[in-house]
């Protein structure tokens, strides 16, 4: 069955139809953009901001009879003693010179002292004081009026024992001594030495 069309009921479903394609072109929209700010105010920053220290934990109270580990006491360094070179010819030497003179021959019983500053040498019996002087391994001196006889002492490697010889006007003489010995002169050297002389033939 076929509706009739009039004017008016052409007009309701044009008006219908319009609010249709409204409807379905509000939902085809896209949402709206926003916008950000150009200039986007900053959080505000924490003025003076300060770390806070954490609390040094206490010590505890020391428990009565605790003992405590002695303080480590620093090594000291041990001291070192200086060592005085012994002098080699500071001493009194003493032993049997053999002489060789024109006057005097034989062996006779000699001491020599030497000072402790090596700068003088005594020799008995009736040997005089003369000035020493050390020359590389030997101590050299003089002694007589004008300084005639010449000696030099000269010690061994072992450094008790030494060479004594001397040189005379009219002779030499030599013998071998030993440091430390007694000083004491022998008179029996002596006697020798004369009789010695006293039977040497006459020339």
């Amino acid at each position: 069955m076929r509706i009739p069309r009039s004017r008016g009921t052409r007009t309701a479903w044009r008006i219908v139809l319009v609010a249709l394609l409204l409807v379905s072109s509000a939902h085809r929209l896209p949402a709206p953009i926003s916008e950000a700010p150009e200039n986007p105010t900053p959080a505000p920053a924490q003025e003076n901001w300060k770390p806070k220290h954490s609390a040094r934990p206490k010590r505890k109270p020391e428990e009565p009879g605790s003992t405590k580990p002695p303080p480590t006491k620093m090594m000291e360094r041990p001291q070192v003693q200086t060592v005085t070179p012994a002098k080699r010819f500071a001493g009194t030497w003493t032993g049997k010179v053999t002489y060789h003179d024109m006057f005097v021959s034989g062996d006779r019983l000699q001491t020599f002292i030497v000072n402790e500053t090596e700068t003088s040498v005594q020799v008995n019996p009736k040997g005089g004081v003369g000035t020493a002087t050390v020359s590389g391994n030997s101590l050299t001196w003089a002694t007589g009026l004008l300084g005639e006889a010449v000696w030099i002492l000269t010690p061994n490697a072992d450094g008790r024992t030494a060479r004594v010889t001397v040189k005379l006007p009219l002779g030499t003489a030599s013998g071998t001594l030993t440091r430390g010995a007694s000083n004491a002169t022998s008179s029996s050297s002596e006697s020798t030495v004369t009789e010695k002389t006293k039977t040497r033939p006459r020339r």
